[in-house]
């Protein structure tokens, strides 16, 4: 792209593709073998290569080599725009216990034989009845205590009303069903690739999490959106009024600080694991980033599962992270990033996040070839919308 439409460094994904195409935007230019990448007008497809940034924004390239990709590509594979050289971002094989592994039957279905819990001792109740609908050997498996079988559906409605014991079983057994209804519905979830995204909590979720507290003490904020609208503003300045605090409207520290005291809510973690499947947002999931101070860099991970589903292979490729810090919104709470150091490889990133085990579980359940993993220092950029995968900036 030309000085004036310089274009876009980042990661993103074919969202159209039209081997006949004419632009809607400038002046009906042909565009033959055009391959969407966002809906604002980003795409590649064959052109005229002067020898000097002449685009408004797409990729051009030439009209041979325009045709040649448009046949080996599918909608939704990667397409990732970089300044870097060839070399330096080629794709490599990965190894680490950190990534996911996709789970099969006998995973499920060993860790079931295997289940034990203190709570649970051997009789036969409502766990061998699940068990043996799934055609398993109800002999195998553990089965719940005799406690737990005869608590009433009252009890079961109102756990403050079962002793300890009973509550630890119930719970114990609560886990045991939960590992029968993943095995149960194992196969269902695998229809479409994920899309997993990994970065640092925004401005945007920093002040979402402001407009939950005030919801939480009963302001009318609007939607909990991250936006510091009309509503918000003036939810904020309401609270800043009757709490003594300087009526600015904006979100500052002496806001966050005093809605936590009076809410007894905690920093939020520094980071969020986001999924899409489909275009469609699935899961979301706060995690915990290491060494925050440092960049985590821009790396996208891609899975092969094999047919019999036992081996998850993963490939990455890093790419340039030119800006650290997400822009700033306005009345946004001020991050503690620095950009003075050295971002992280691709394995230093992973070993950075913490994540819960049923984030793990989710995702190793609905794992398939295609899937991919993206951590990124920037979150999602405003390309991103109900029609796209995960699109990252790294301008």
């Amino acid at each position: 792209g030309r000085s004036s439409n310089p274009s876009p460094t980042g990661v993103f994904s074919i969202l159209q593709k039209r081997a006949v195409h004419f632009s809607n935007l400038y002046n009906n230019a042909p565009m033959p073998n055009m391959q969407r990448l966002t809906w604002s007008g980003i795409a590649l497809h064959g052109g005229s290569l002067p020898g000097y940034p002449a685009s408004h924004g797409c990729i051009r390239q030439p009209y041979g080599f325009a045709k040649a990709l448009f046949r080996i590509t599918s909608m939704n594979d990667h397409v990732v725009l970089t300044k870097r050289r060839l070399k330096d971002v080629a794709p490599r094989v990965i190894q680490s216990p950190l990534l996911f592994q996709a789970t099969t039957d006998d995973t499920l279905r060993t860790l079931l034989k295997n289940y034990k819990a203190p709570g649970l001792a051997n009789s036969t109740s409502g766990e061998l009845v699940r068990v043996s609908r799934l055609k398993l050997d109800a002999a195998d498996y553990p089965a719940s205590s005799k406690a737990v079988g005869t608590l009433s559906k009252e009890a079961r409605l109102a756990p403050s009303l079962v002793n300890e014991p009973g509550r630890a079983a119930m719970l114990q057994l609560a886990d045991f069903e939960m590992l029968v209804d993943r095995l149960d519905r194992l196969g269902s979830y695998k229809k479409k690739s994920l899309r997993i995204l990994i970065s640092r909590t925004t401005a945007r979720d920093r002040n979402a999490h402001v407009q939950e507290m005030l919801k939480d003490l009963g302001y009318d904020i609007g939607p909990v959106d991250g936006r510091i609208g009309k509503a918000s503003h003036r939810a904020i300045r309401a609270f800043q009024a009757k709490q003594g605090l300087k009526k600015s409207g904006k979100v500052d520290k002496a806001l966050v600080e005093k809605l936590r005291q009076l809410t007894n809510r905690s920093e939020p973690a520094n980071g969020k694991l986001a999924i899409r499947q489909g275009y469609r947002d699935i899961f979301s999931v706060p995690v915990q980033i290491g060494d925050q101070g440092r960049p985590l860099g821009t790396h996208l991970f891609v899975a092969t599962v094999s047919k019999s589903g036992a081996n998850t292979a993963w490939t990455v490729l890093t790419t340039s992270n030119t800006r650290f810090a997400p822009r700033r919104a306005k009345n946004a709470i001020s991050s503690t990033a620095s950009t003075a150091s050295t971002a992280s490889t691709a394995t230093q990133a992973l070993e950075r996040i913490d994540m819960p085990d049923f984030a793990r579980s989710f995702i190793a359940d609905r794992l398939q070839s295609g899937t991919s993993l993206l951590i990124a220092d920037n979150g999602y950029s405003a390309e991103t919308n109900r029609s796209t995968d995960f699109i990252v900036d790294t301008r």
